[in-house]
């Protein structure tokens, strides 16, 4: 019998996005193959321990809450992205100047690993594969990008053995725009990690679940791991309303967030037509999302992707990126499965709307029914993993 093929799924944080995404590659690996394959899954920056590591993927996770906080912030980086019109050119020179000890540190760690296929969900791994296979041609590790959001930018490398993307508008934009070989890329349905496929999906039971009124009308806010956004103030706007509805706000890492929220319901501040229930993170959010009427939450790809999955349509409130912009159009705008409303005003009005009047809401609900976990993509990704 041939030896089992040495898969290496890497995890980066920077928001949770990265970390679900590959969590869904690595389960559909060990589901499907795992007689084929030995799958290892490393926290790429933390692996070694090393503090110079650790501390570079600190500063992903600030740039992230940045963008969140600071209006504006995320699109400065994107424009930052196209000084001199080469972005890997320029990702080059940044990782060969001002973080060169990191990129070091990371040849160290592929020289240890010494895998057959390196998967990672996040650009700066992907690109320091490349740059060590470059230097190293005698390594036979074939590289794979899982591009988590639903479009493709500058900093993905073109030089991997394989991309894959969830929807082909990303796809034929690499290949016209980024320069990406037109064999070297495939797209696949997005992706459910298999705690989404083993979660219910059904809404009295989830409510049961969370201890929520089950005639209420529950809307659900998030604005990802550190809820840095607009979840705070979107919250107090709802707060306002006059009409019977349970408020559930998930903090994520935001002690002070959820401190806050908590402090409102100790000092009886929570209106009697009001149920607010304030949460840190949590891992099976999704079925949060499941027993609320609506998610409202930022453009992040990855928590609207599971909430697709478990059939509640979206409010977006906030875009932090380009990134962010184009998921706000795709699920909003093509696939009409929510709305990308600005104010938080405005987004109370609807919600108010919707209590009163929920056929249109119904409506969005039934389009989320295109996306079927048992139709989602990771398995196409353990397919054409094992075929390289």
């Amino acid at each position: 019998m041939p030896d089992k093929k040495k898969i290496v799924v890497a995890y980066v944080e920077a928001g949770m996005g990265h970390i679900v995404t590959a969590q869904a590659i690595s389960d559909a690996l060990k589901k499907y193959y795992s007689d084929k394959a030995e799958v290892k899954d490393v926290y790429f920056f933390q692996q070694q321990g090393d503090v110079k590591m650790v501390a570079f993927e600190q500063g992903l996770i600030e740039q992230v809450k940045l963008s969140n906080k600071v209006k504006g912030w995320g699109n400065v980086w994107f424009k930052a992205m196209q000084i001199g019109d080469n972005p890997q050119k320029l990702l080059h020179d940044i990782h060969e100047t001002f973080f060169k000890n990191v990129k070091e540190t990371s040849f160290e760690l592929f020289s240890q690993l010494q895998c057959d296929i390196f998967v990672c969900t996040h650009y700066i791994p992907i690109h320091f594969a490349c740059e060590y296979k470059a230097l190293h041609p005698e390594s036979k590790m074939k590289i794979v990008t899982y591009v988590p959001d639903n479009n493709v930018h500058g900093w993905w490398d073109n030089r991997v053995d394989l991309t894959i993307t969830n929807n082909e508008k990303a796809t034929q934009f690499a290949i016209t725009t980024l320069g990406f070989p037109p064999t070297n890329i495939k797209t696949v349905p997005l992706l459910a990690r298999e705690a989404i496929k083993n979660a219910t999906a059904d809404k009295q039971l989830c409510r049961q679940k969370f201890g929520i009124d089950p005639d209420a009308f529950a809307v659900v806010l998030a604005d990802g791991a550190y809820a840095s956004a607009n979840m705070m103030s979107c919250t107090k706007e709802l707060l306002k309303t006059d009409k019977k509805i349970t408020i559930l706000a998930i903090a994520g890492k935001n002690e002070k967030a959820f401190a806050k929220l908590q402090e409102k319901i100790d000092n009886e501040e929570i209106p009697d037509n009001i149920t607010l229930k304030p949460y840190r993170f949590l891992p099976d959010a999704y079925e949060l999302y499941c027993a609320a009427d609506i998610f409202v939450t930022k453009g992040g790809p990855n928590a609207i992707c599971d909430s697709m999955f478990m059939h509640t349509p979206v409010i977006v409130n906030y875009c932090a990126t380009p990134i962010e912009e184009y998921t706000a159009k795709l699920f909003c705008t093509t696939y009409k499965c929510g709305k990308y409303i600005r104010t938080k005003k405005a987004i109370r009005q609807q919600i108010e709307r919707w209590i009163d009047n929920p056929e249109p809401l119904r409506k969005l609900q039934q389009n989320t029914l295109v996306f079927d976990v048992n139709s989602s993509g990771e398995k196409n990704i353990a397919d054409l993993l094992m075929k390289l």
